[in-house]
């Protein structure tokens, strides 16, 4: 089941499926029927492609219910936690899964711990005295085995240059802005 919510320009997506199976990967054939068609197979020469039935999808309507669906794939997961995403705030809510981890951090230390993998944008995550690196701080000191924070650099902001640029400003030369929650097998995908 894919679940899609417009929210401003941002396309969300959250997506049930197995991902214990291999994906098939789809390959520009030699005749393309439609303009559609084409653009999928051209986009599958570089990547690949996930067919979606169209009733798979359900659009969420609220931003509240993107966050339920983060909270709740947290707090079920036995097996794997792994955020990406430009940055995780300092507010409330951020707060709540940082919590929600913890909570199931804690749950799961018996037969099969659960692991959880966090990237992301260093500069945007490393922002301010709060940020999303003292949020995931403790939680990381705490569960140092089963946890992994990873902080994307960009190799364009060098020395020199990283010290010249102010501090919200060195984001335009280059982000990490892939936003990508997995929970077991539960896929989501927000853009």
């Amino acid at each position: 089941m894919i679940r899609a919510c417009r929210l401003g320009h941002m396309l969300l997506l959250c997506c049930n499926c197995d991902l214990s199976t291999s994906a098939q990967v789809f390959r520009m054939g030699s005749t393309v029927p439609t303009s559609a068609d084409a653009l999928v197979a051209g986009l599958a020469c570089h990547a690949p492609i996930f067919p979606v039935k169209a009733s798979n999808i359900s659009v969420l309507r609220e931003p509240r219910h993107f966050f339920e669906i983060l909270k709740n794939g947290i707090l079920r997961s036995k097996k794997r936690v792994v955020i990406s995403s430009l940055y995780l705030g300092t507010d409330q809510l951020e707060q709540e899964l940082v919590d929600s981890l913890a909570q199931r951090l804690n749950e799961c230390v018996t037969a099969s711990p659960l692991r959880v993998r966090v990237l992301l944008d260093c500069i945007r995550g490393s922002r301010g005295k709060a940020n999303s690196r003292s949020m995931l701080l403790p939680l990381l000191q705490a569960h140092q085995h089963r946890m992994r924070v990873s902080l994307y650099h960009t190799p364009l902001l060098n020395q020199w240059f990283k010290y010249v640029i102010p501090e919200k400003f060195n984001e335009t030369v280059g982000l990490q802005h892939i936003k990508i929650f997995l929970f077991d097998d539960d896929l989501v995908v927000s853009g």
